[in-house]
C-alpha cells in the first residue's frame, strides 16, 4: 500500500505517524534455547503467557537456578532448574 502512495510522500508520512500510536500485533512469547558445543539443541524452554518475562536477551545457569535478563525489564527472572527437561 505504501508503494502505491510513493508519488504522495506527505500522505505516507501521515500514515507512518498515525501507525506509531496503533498497538502492534506482537505475540507474547518467552523463549530460551541451549545448544551443545556441536550446535545441537539440548534445551528449548517456551512460555506463551502474557504476564511472562519477555524479550529475553541472556540466560545464565547458576547452581540450581536459571537467571534471565530482558530488554523490557530492569530486573532479572529466576527459574528453578528442577523439573526442566534437557531434551529439545
Amino acid at each position: 500500500m505504501l508503494d502505491l502512495l510513493a508519488p504522495l510522500p506527505w500522505i505516507r508520512f501521515l500514515l507512518i505517524q498515525y501507525a506509531r500510536y496503533l498497538p502492534l500485533p506482537i505475540k507474547h512469547v518467552s523463549m530460551a534455547l541451549a545448544f551443545d558445543l556441536n550446535g545441537r539443541p539440548v534445551c528449548n524452554l517456551q512460555s506463551h503467557r502474557k504476564d511472562g518475562f519477555h524479550f529475553i536477551t541472556q540466560v545464565m545457569e547458576a547452581g540450581e537456578w536459571l537467571y534471565c535478563s530482558s530488554l523490557e525489564s530492569q530486573t532479572l527472572a529466576r527459574m528453578p532448574m528442577q523439573g526442566i527437561d534437557h531434551k529439545p
